[in-house]
């Protein structure tokens, strides 16, 4: 019986298709290139998938940065209505005061007027 001529290793079991061994055949190339294109796919989809949690990340943060302003402005325009209502009032109270400061000095002098 002859030795056996050209590929002296083991055929591949068909549950693995990892090799220990560098191709030597047009099956091997074959095996390899599609290795290659599978990282490279598989390369291509992690940075997309990179791309799109950068994405999803920033418009959280753009959400949450619009709340937190609409909050803000919410609060804001709360505080100058408020403020709004306080200037009102205190000129409503003064006018008060004056009115009732007049009509005490013509209650006086008209008291004043009868005495005499």
């Amino acid at each position: 019986m002859s030795p056996p001529q050209g590929n002296t290793h083991p055929p591949p079991s068909s549950s693995s298709s990892f090799h220990l061994f560098p191709p030597s055949s047009a099956a091997g190339e074959h095996e390899a290139s599609s290795l290659a294109t599978l990282l490279t796919t598989t390369a291509s989809h992690l940075q997309i998938r990179s791309e799109v949690s950068s994405v999803l990340t920033t418009l959280l943060s753009d959400v949450e940065t619009s709340s937190t302003l609409t909050t803000h402005l919410v609060a804001h325009c709360r505080t100058a209505s408020l403020q709004h209502e306080l200037t009102s009032t205190r000129r409503a109270l003064a006018e008060s005061r004056a009115l009732a400061r007049h009509e005490s000095e013509r209650r006086q002098q008209l008291g004043d007027a009868f005495l005499v």
